[in-house]
């Protein structure tokens, strides 16, 4: 006799657990990942027949395909969720990824106080970029909520799929989740939207970058998220790289004049199993920082960033220090989350020789 498992419950489960994922898979339980690890939900271990209707409440071509299927979904009142549905030795496996179901604000956030003051722009390019699992698409969200907030504007979010759908604010939102292979369709449309701003969740870089600084260059603000980047050099190298050789030279000008700022996060562990800050990177788009971008002079991108602490920038050591400074994390895990453990070290020990 067949289980009649409740995602419902599953998710308040997890979310209780204070898991980040659910995963289901036959002849397992249903288990919770952690920050601490991974976390058995229930006694009962589910069974293949279990998986195939689980994944048929959700979504009923995923079950007879082969290749991942992954989207974006709802469930109201508990979270929001991306659920990636795959088949392995013919055996429906899932992964949901969860959100809380109220969409943070951005002050909710722990960003630096400055980033509201990016949203000012009117046109260009703004990237949101970080390694998977750091929060990026709801920072994006958070981004383009609080744009809302503060004045009437039309936009226009895509994403593959999307992660989030806003709150009625001023101006109005349209959400388009893009399937794999039409991300340059969509953007095309986008001439003939009226839009100001553009948010791209996990756009694929090497097929539309040239577009999306199109509508940079064009007078829209773009904000984008990119992932896989190691910190903010990283993040646009990537940029370019993944284009033929030929282009590079141009694309660092265009990038260089359209860019407004990069904000680079990873989620760091706290004091206790449930709890993760954001420790960040910021760069904004200076004359000196246009150059540099221009010349890929991006051994230079940590002292310039380092020294502009008084213009709204900051490195992740930077920030990794602040965390710690203010009771945040321990000084293992600010020193393990550094490319530069002897610039922590030393802020570390400055800071306590001053007490």
């Amino acid at each position: 006799m067949r289980q009649n498992w409740n995602l419902r419950e599953l998710f308040t489960l997890a979310l209780e657990a204070g898991g980040t994922s659910l995963h289901l898979n036959s002849a397992l339980p249903a288990v919770a990942k952690t920050k601490g690890g991974l976390v058995p939900l229930t006694e009962q271990y589910l069974t293949p027949d279990d998986c195939e209707d689980i994944a048929a409440t959700l979504s009923t071509q995923a079950v007879h395909r082969l290749k991942q299927e992954s989207f974006y979904g709802l469930e109201p009142g508990i979270c929001r969720y991306r659920a990636e549905l795959y088949r392995q030795r013919d055996v429906i496996s899932l992964i949901f990824k969860l959100a809380p179901w109220r969409l943070r604000p951005l002050e909710e956030l722990g960003l630096p106080p400055n980033v509201p003051e990016l949203l000012q722009a009117r046109r260009g390019l703004i990237l949101v970029c970080g390694p998977q699992g750091a929060g990026k698409s709801w920072t994006l969200a958070a981004l383009l909520d609080y744009i809302h907030r503060q004045r009437s504007v039309r936009s226009l979010v895509l994403g593959d799929p999307l992660e989030f759908e806003l709150e009625a604010r001023l101006g109005m939102t349209t959400t388009q989740s893009v399937k794999q292979g039409h991300w340059e369709e969509a953007l095309d449309q986008i001439e003939f939207s009226d839009v100001d701003v553009v948010a791209l969740d996990d756009f694929p870089v090497r097929r539309t970058l040239e577009r999306a600084l199109e509508l940079a260059e064009a007078g829209i603000l773009v904000l984008a998220t990119v992932r896989n980047a190691l910190d903010v050099s990283s993040s646009l190298f990537e940029l370019w790289t993944k284009h033929p050789a030929w282009l590079h030279h141009s694309l660092r000008e265009r990038v260089s004049q359209a860019l407004q700022a990069i904000i680079f996060q990873k989620l760091v562990a706290g004091m206790t199993d449930q709890e993760k800050f954001p420790a960040t990177e910021i760069m904004l788009a200076s004359p000196p920082m246009r150059h540099l971008i221009q010349e890929e002079r991006f051994i230079q991108f940590y002292n310039s960033i380092q020294t502009g602490l008084n213009s709204g920038m900051h490195t992740l050591e930077q920030s990794l220090f602040e965390l710690f400074r203010s009771g945040c994390i321990d000084e293992k895990t600010a020193l393990s989350e550094t490319r530069y453990p002897d610039d922590v070290r030393r802020s570390i020990g400055t800071w306590r020789s001053r007490d």
